[in-house]
């Protein structure tokens, strides 16, 4: 059975990516290698090939954007328009991948196939219809991966988004709350192990998308957290899963002297309130997901 030609977002297999990686962000990767053990790799963009493998039934293989025949779980629409791929490239799926920042320009979509995208903000820059089915794909993890193992206690966990270990601030808020007793769980964590870390936490505090979207899909109380400094991330890309499932983004700031007790409690009562609108609209963009997979039929095996 041949494999399915999947793009994501991966230095370790792309030579261009690794090298502006080194480039820019040696020091947050070296810090990351001597937390974890692993080093160039993220969370989220690690679940396309599990998540994606399973749901198709046929083994995937990383392909480069411009030769891709599949894009799923990333902020990397802007990776693959038309007017990049050659001419004998494949046709190129899109499946709830989103804009990583609110595009200055209509990017160009033509000969790009939208089976859905991540949010609404997604869909309107790219000029998609409005009934475009709308949804993250790893909200589907609890139903195509294999049942997670609760670990043995139920931990208060942050998952900070990679780029979080740049600043020098937001490591300090890192290592305030790893001294009140928050377990810090990077996105270089083997993807396995994050999950039963994320399906097991009593409470995830997330500025990782995808550690803030799969405690969403268990249902684990969750709330997105900002560790100040100058972020790299773009709201756009938070702004736009929040809407796709009936939120509004709002940052849980992390101040420099934290209370550690209110601290918690905020974030308790903030979680319990984002849960009890989850509790309705994840399950309609797993439905809406599940649905666009009929336009991939023809890559199932």
């Amino acid at each position: 059975m041949d494999p399915v030609d999947l793009y994501w977002w991966s230095p370790v297999r792309d030579p261009r990516v690794l090298a502006r990686q080194v480039r820019v962000r040696g020091g947050v990767w070296a810090r990351l290698l001597a937390r974890s053990g692993r080093s160039m790799v993220n969370f989220g963009d690690e679940l396309n090939p599990l998540l994606v493998g399973r749901l198709l039934g046929r083994p995937v293989r990383w392909t480069p954007p411009d030769r891709a025949a599949l894009v799923a779980i990333g902020s990397v629409v802007e990776h693959v328009p038309a007017s990049r791929r050659p001419p004998d490239a494949p046709p190129v799926t899109v499946w709830g991948s989103g804009l990583h920042d609110r595009p200055g320009q209509a990017p160009v979509v033509a000969g790009v196939r939208f089976a859905a995208v991540r949010g609404p903000l997604t869909r309107d820059a790219l000029g998609l219809p409005a009934d475009t089915p709308l949804g993250d794909p790893g909200l589907l993890v609890p139903v195509s991966l294999p049942a997670p193992r609760r670990v043995g206690r139920a931990d208060l966990i942050l998952v900070p988004h990679y780029a979080d270990f740049e600043s020098r601030s937001a490591r300090q808020a890192m290592a305030r709350l790893a001294a009140r007793g928050v377990q810090i769980v990077p996105t270089t964590t083997r993807t396995m192990t994050l999950l039963d870390r994320l399906a097991s936490a009593d409470l995830v505090l997330a500025s990782a998308l995808h550690g803030l979207i799969v405690a969403d899909a268990y249902g684990v109380p969750a709330v997105p957290v900002h560790l100040g400094g100058g972020s790299t991330q773009p709201l756009f890309k938070y702004a736009d899963y929040a809407a796709s499932v009936g939120l509004t983004h709002e940052w849980l700031p992390i101040p420099e002297r934290v209370d550690a007790a209110a601290l918690i409690a905020t974030a308790r009562a903030r979680a319990e309130e984002r849960r009890a609108i989850l509790a309705t609209t994840v399950p309609e963009r797993q439905h809406d997901l599940t649905v666009a997979l009929d336009v991939l039929d023809a890559m199932r095996g």
